[in-house]
């Protein structure tokens, strides 16, 4: 891997899996906007089955890819303190990632942008191929190149 590869920034999100307390949710968000700032785009999937829910959090912040498992390690931590589930993630310009679930300690692709289409990968937890999801995705997708572009690292 390239140190420019490790270098590049990319959108942090998380996928909180919902519990039943909504103050211990609301705690949950509170906490995680403290360690990784504001929130930018904010989602809730209620599955057409009724489970649990899932809140899809954004951050305004941009961070470094090479941060991303100190900042997995950080949300495990947050995630064990309050009895959740989370799943971390990122957005650049080309894919949708989120940590692996084998316990390699990487990412995975889920999703990935081509001419303007979403091209869901073998594996994509189907709560990430809904409408609202596809939305969510493309509209921090769509704020993240434009904070690229306000950075000079982007061109049109």
């Amino acid at each position: 891997m390239s140190s420019n590869h490790a270098t590049h920034p990319v959108k942090l999100f998380i996928d909180v899996l919902a519990m039943e307390d909504a103050h211990l949710e609301e705690r949950l968000e509170e906490e995680l906007f403290s360690e990784y700032g504001p929130s930018d785009h904010r989602m809730i999937l209620i599955p057409s089955d009724k489970t649990i829910h899932r809140v899809f959090l954004s951050f305004d912040r941009l961070i470094e890819i090479g941060n991303f498992p100190r900042l997995r390690e950080q949300s495990r931590s947050t995630e064990r303190k309050n009895s959740s589930k989370m799943v971390v993630g990122f957005v650049d310009n080309r894919r949708v990632a989120v940590e692996s679930v084998s316990g390699s300690g990487g990412v995975e692709d889920v999703i990935q942008f081509n001419n303007g289409r979403m091209l869901f990968l073998p594996g994509t937890h189907p709560d990430y191929m809904n409408d609202e999801s596809q939305k969510f995705f493309l509209s921090m997708r769509k704020t993240f190149r434009a904070q690229l572009r306000s950075f000079c690292l982007l061109r049109r």
